[in-house]
């Protein structure tokens, strides 16, 4: 996929303060450098959350644990504010 133009980064901006939103939920392969070219000059918290489990153990655990590690992610970057 290609990489957000500055249209569709305003874009974003805009709809994030419109919106109320207060946290960025992105995955471990979200680069950087994007997140924070969306996050600057706004409060916006970020938390990552590894939605493939690549990192977890394969079993009949896995699917629990990356909804576990998704929400334990969401909770705590709506905490902190």
């Amino acid at each position: 996929a290609a990489a957000p133009g500055p249209a569709h980064i305003a874009d974003l901006r805009a709809r994030i303060a419109a919106e109320g939103v207060v946290c960025l939920l992105t995955d471990p392969q979200t680069p950087a450098d994007l997140v924070a070219l969306v996050t600057e000059g706004t409060t916006l918290r970020t938390a990552a959350a590894a939605a493939d489990g690549q990192t977890l153990p394969p079993g009949p655990d896995l699917y629990p644990a990356i909804i576990e590690g998704i929400a334990g992610a969401l909770k705590d970057c709506l905490a902190e504010g």
